[in-house]
């Protein structure tokens, strides 16, 4: 009776064994397919299907969870085929679609000046100002780009700082302000970019702040989702005209920082056109996810909100800070400015 036991046990426990097994395989395939049809979907169809440009859009790091759970369950059951599998998946998921980043090698700052530029979407809280203005001292930017700042009260956040406006957009700068431009970059919505030269005691720059929309009409989602292609498809025709004007205007010829919410990832074909002609800080000199865009003031979801440089200018690090009270992360670099023969010092 004891070995019938035993052996009734026993087979329970291989059919056991068997269907984790099998449980481990599917969740395995299943994490690497989702990975796989990520990275296919973004340049085949991409942008041009509303149903693969929602794909892109949406937070890339669940897709990370599969495989995480499949590598962790392989190194649980002793399965090292499996568990080598998933480890490869996991990282393609981290580094290639949820664009985890590690910091580069710095670059060389013997005798070179380095400038803060922080750029932060203040989603228009002017009766939240003080908390704005904390969260601003704390990190002391020579630059400050805002976005959603239109009210006059958002001068005071750096009350002794050079400021120019246009729009819903600001920057404020720790040197002199020589000239600033608005820059209009069509198509609707008519929004502007806003454009200053400085003079850093490196020599003069260019700084251009821009936000880009996300649709062509206000507001989030669509309650009727059989309106959600419009929708879709109205943004991405925003996007690239955005970025085709901003291509168009780049200079080849001087320092430049861009900065701003451009409300498009990383994982986006239009993120990979400005990336042939700048350096994004953070994908340079960033340590994380860096995800600027939070929802409901808890979640970071996407990452959206850039320093850009070129002409010379180099980052040297690049972090993101507290969003509250915004929907938004503030995002900050310290860059190296390139040597200028005509470099002259500025006082405030």
């Amino acid at each position: 009776m004891a070995d019938a036991a035993d052996e009734k046990q026993d087979r329970r426990r291989k059919r056991g064994c068997c269907l984790g097994g099998c449980l481990l395989w599917l969740i395995s395939l299943l994490g690497a397919a989702l990975v796989v049809a990520v990275l296919v979907g973004r340049d085949h169809p991409g942008e041009s299907a509303w149903r693969s440009a929602l794909l892109i859009y949406a937070p890339q790091w669940p897709f990370a969870i599969l495989p995480a759970v499949a590598a962790l369950w392989a190194l649980l059951a002793r399965r090292g085929g499996l568990l080598i599998a998933n480890l490869v998946v996991l990282w393609v998921a981290l580094f290639t679609v949820a664009d985890l980043q590690i910091p580069g090698p710095p670059p060389a700052t013997e005798g070179r000046e380095t400038i803060r530029v922080m750029t932060w979407n203040l989603h228009a809280y002017p009766y939240r100002l003080e908390e704005m203005c904390e969260r601003v001292e704390e990190w002391d930017p020579d630059i400050l780009c805002t976005q959603e700042s239109g009210a006059g009260e958002f001068r005071k956040l750096l009350p002794d700082h050079f400021t120019r406006s246009g729009g819903d957009l600001r920057i404020f700068s720790r040197y002199k302000i020589l000239r600033h431009q608005h820059v209009i970059l069509e198509p609707y919505p008519p929004r502007v970019a806003l454009m200053c030269e400085i003079e850093t005691d490196a020599g003069p720059i260019t700084v251009l702040t821009v936000h880009f929309p996300r649709a062509t009409q206000k507001g989030g989602l669509p309650a009727d989702w059989a309106l959600l292609p419009d929708y879709v498809e109205g943004g991405l025709r925003v996007r690239e005209t955005k970025f085709e004007g901003l291509l168009e205007w780049l200079p080849d010829d001087r320092p430049l920082i861009v900065a701003g919410d451009m409300n498009t990832p990383p994982s986006s074909k239009y993120y990979r056109m400005l990336a042939e002609r700048m350096q994004d800080a953070f994908a340079a000199r960033g340590s994380g996810f860096g995800h600027s865009f939070v929802w409901r003031e808890i979640w970071p979801l996407l990452r959206i909100d850039y320093v850009w440089s070129s002409g010379g200018i180099e980052a040297l690090n690049c972090t993101t800070g507290q969003n509250a009270p915004s929907d938004h992360r503030p995002v900050i670099s310290d860059l190296v400015l390139p040597r200028q023969e005509s470099a002259t010092p500025t006082a405030n």
